[in-house]
């Protein structure tokens, strides 16, 4: 017995239309070679079940007649591993970017180098003062420092203000990116329901569906660090620091909690469930970096130096005498925020110039905020001459100028600490034991006490309007904008009394003020604030070689992403070729097919007619 005839028909029927879709296949990656986020896509082809050999030889056959080929499925070409490191890469190198932009605007704030950066306008001022010095009773002199002082003031507050707006901007970027966040995961949740929907119904990838959801969650990876889980229904679903995001069809969106802060409004991120989202790497983890670590520093630092310049000319200012030969004035408007008083009155006769050893005082340590002064056993010695004035100028310079110390004449003759200019208040009303508050501590030297002076005697002064930071108050004294004769350049004779118009002493001393070698945190003001500039410099550096590093890990994630998943047209040609060789094999057995079926339909059977 013969088998039948339309076995090879149907065989090579069904190699036709495993050709066809092979074809096709190539036609769909072909068409979108340029597509961001397609991934390849090959038909994986597999035998029909075979059957047994029909006839009398089915008890001999050595093996089973063939039925043809199907195809099995289409696959998606893609390696969850690569997926996984780019996700993870793409994130620190959203951050880096953001960052690096961020410390460059910072950077710019400052226009250094350069003719009209800040450091040239701090060494202008002070030259301003020594020009004073040739001619201290010409008006000109004392009009071109005037002009040098409003210039600085104006340099001041200009970086502020650009401090101020970049706070303010990184604030709305946060916001923007949230609301990104959150439409990427909506979207993602869609595709979640589609893609189960089909796949469950149909038994068969949604590819394109698929790759357009993969699309989005590298999206999401650039901005926020996320991990991706895939159950068995084919949704994912996408958590941020263990915290979902996304499941499977809902979501849980990220809130941009709003407060109000000394520069407008702040955001908080935390989950609309109330838990809180950890940022750790991302174009958000970045924005936030940027505005409550590097900002603030710099602008703190900024800040700092503004404010000891302020407190150094201020204090300096007030010991000496204008042409009307008056003294204890400011030069810039001064604004005193925290005193702390003595509340026991001292012994009669007690003054700035009493020594040590009259007022029994120990020696040993005792601390102004987190600076600590210390007073030697040779300091309170019977021959000693070290006086209460050299203790209050030692918490002047320790403490950046910030705390002065006076006697206090008007009441009960104590000494008095008082906190001025200092260069900020934290905005969510924490402080600082060093910046913001006197904040004095006893130790083993009994100085503290010997002049009555009690630390739970803190109080804030009031400000209206409240009292921000130096460089936002900053102006100068009132007095010398009406009356160049109010600037000091003069000191006072051994008497105590005005030297006279031609004096110049007082306005060298200001002048020198720029080599004072502890101007600002053991540093001279020049050496701070270049410190200041070369720390933000380093960090761009340092964020631009992480920057060129990333980008260059990015580079070669994304080749080995498209080695597996790109398209490539060469290949791509060869299968092309390969499948249409393939067709026209399988068209070409039919037609034999044809041919045998109609010699058999209707040229046999004719003997015997």
């Amino acid at each position: 017995m013969i088998r039948g005839t339309y076995m090879g028909l149907e065989a090579a029927s069904r190699g036709l239309t495993a050709a066809q879709s092979a074809l096709d296949t190539i036609s769909h990656n072909v068409a979108n070679a340029n597509t961001e986020g397609y991934s390849r896509q090959r038909v994986n082809l597999k035998a029909t079940e075979a059957l047994p050999i029909p006839g009398i030889l089915q008890g001999t056959s050595p093996g089973q007649q063939g039925t043809g080929v199907r195809v099995f499925n289409v696959e998606r070409l893609r390696d969850e591993f690569i997926e996984f490191v780019f996700r993870h890469e793409n994130g620190t190198g959203g951050e880096a970017d953001i960052v690096k932009s961020g410390l460059e605007n910072i950077q710019s704030f400052f226009n250094e180098p350069g003719e009209n950066g800040f450091g040239r306008m701090i060494e202008s001022f002070f030259n301003a003062w020594e020009i004073l010095s040739t001619d201290p009773e010409s008006l000109s002199t004392r009009a071109n420092l005037r002009d040098q002082a409003k210039t600085f003031i104006n340099a001041v507050q200009a970086i502020d203000k650009q401090f101020e707006v970049e706070v303010r901007r990184l604030n709305d970027l946060i916001v923007m990116k949230v609301d990104e966040v959150n439409a990427i995961a909506k979207d993602i949740a869609r595709l979640n329901n589609q893609i189960s929907s089909i796949e469950a119904d149909n038994n068969q990838q949604a590819n394109d569906l698929r790759d357009e959801r993969d699309l989005l969650v590298s999206k999401l990876s650039r901005i926020i660090n996320v991990d991706v889980i895939e159950d068995n229904t084919s949704a994912y679903t996408v958590n941020v620091a263990g915290h979902p995001l996304v499941d499977k069809s809902f979501t849980t969106p990220i809130i941009a909690k709003a407060s109000t802060t000394n520069v407008g409004i702040s955001y908080t991120l935390e989950l609309s469930n109330g838990l809180p989202v950890t940022l750790l790497r991302g174009e958000l983890s970045g924005l936030v970096k940027l505005r409550d670590q590097y900002l603030p520093e710099a602008w703190h630092s900024f800040n700092t130096t503004v404010s000891a310049i302020v407190n150094r000319v201020n204090h300096l200012h007030r010991d000496g005498f204008g042409l009307d030969g008056e003294d204890n004035r400011t030069f810039f408007n001064d604004i005193t925020t925290r005193q702390l008083y003595g509340l026991t009155p001292l012994p009669a006769l007690t003054g700035l110039d009493t020594k040590l050893v009259d007022l029994n005082i120990s020696s040993g340590d005792f601390f102004i905020g987190d600076y600590r002064l210390v007073i030697s056993d040779d300091e309170v010695t019977p021959d000693s001459t070290v006086t209460v004035r050299d203790i209050l100028n030692r918490i002047f310079d320790g403490t950046d100028g910030r705390v002065q110390g006076i006697l206090d004449t008007s009441g009960t003759d104590g000494v008095i600490l008082r906190l001025h200019n200092p260069p900020d208040i934290p905005t969510d009303g924490a402080t600082s034991s060093f910046e913001n508050t006197i904040n004095a501590k006893a130790g083993t030297s009994n100085f503290l006490q010997a002049l009555g002076v009690d630390p739970l005697t803190e109080a804030e002064i009031p400000q209206d309007p409240p009292y921000f930071n130096v460089a936002r108050r900053l102006s100068l004294n009132p007095l010398i904008e009406r009356d160049l004769r109010v600037i000091a350049a003069a000191r006072a004779n051994d008497d105590g009394l005005y030297s006279g118009p031609g004096d110049n002493r007082l306005a060298l001393e200001m002048a020198d003020l720029k080599n004072l070698a502890n101007f600002v945190q053991n540093d001279s003001i020049t050496g701070f604030y270049q410190g200041t500039i070369v720390t933000i410099g380093v960090r761009v550096q340092e964020t631009t070689r992480l920057t060129t590093n990333q980008n260059l890990i990015m580079e070669n994630i994304e080749n080995r992403r498209d080695q597996v998943a790109g398209v490539s047209l060469n290949e791509e040609a060869v299968n092309m070729i390969k499948y249409q060789r393939a067709l026209e094999a399988a068209a070409r057995m039919i037609s034999v097919a044809d041919q045998v079926l109609d010699r058999i339909i209707n040229q046999m059977g004719f003997a015997g007619r």
